[in-house]
């Protein structure tokens, strides 16, 4: 990055700000078939908004959001301070083990095929 492109983060913080207050009223008004898709929806916006308006994501975390959206997350979003990190997703309960199966099988193929991956264990 070369450039400190002010508007395009002030423009990130305040739809975050919005996307925090319509996800709120989402939580608290009556819950429908539609809810947590709408939710996903938000999360998805959010990971957006930090990639390419903040700038604040990196390739391995826009991938593994990738992964849990294909691997049936409704949304998927960086969480923490951004440069790295971790991610948080929206599935169904009943979904969870074949979630993480595919995502435990992205991160290993990522790291046996020697591409650049940063993986930190807290192990």
């Amino acid at each position: 990055m070369s450039e400190f492109w002010l508007y395009k983060r002030a423009e990130h913080v305040f739809s975050e700000a919005l996307r925090v207050h319509q996800f709120k009223r989402i939580c608290d008004s009556e819950h429908n078939d539609n809810t947590i898709v709408k939710l996903g929806l938000l999360m998805d916006g959010s990971h957006w908004s930090c990639s390419k308006g903040y700038q604040c994501s990196s390739t391995e975390l826009d991938a593994l959001t990738d992964v849990a959206r294909s691997s049936g997350a409704f949304g998927s979003r960086l969480t923490g301070a951004g440069w790295g990190g971790c991610t948080v997703s929206l599935i169904d309960t009943k979904d969870e083990k074949n979630f993480l199966q595919k995502g435990i099988v992205f991160i290993f193929r990522r790291l046996k095929s020697n591409k650049k991956f940063a993986f930190e264990s807290s192990l």
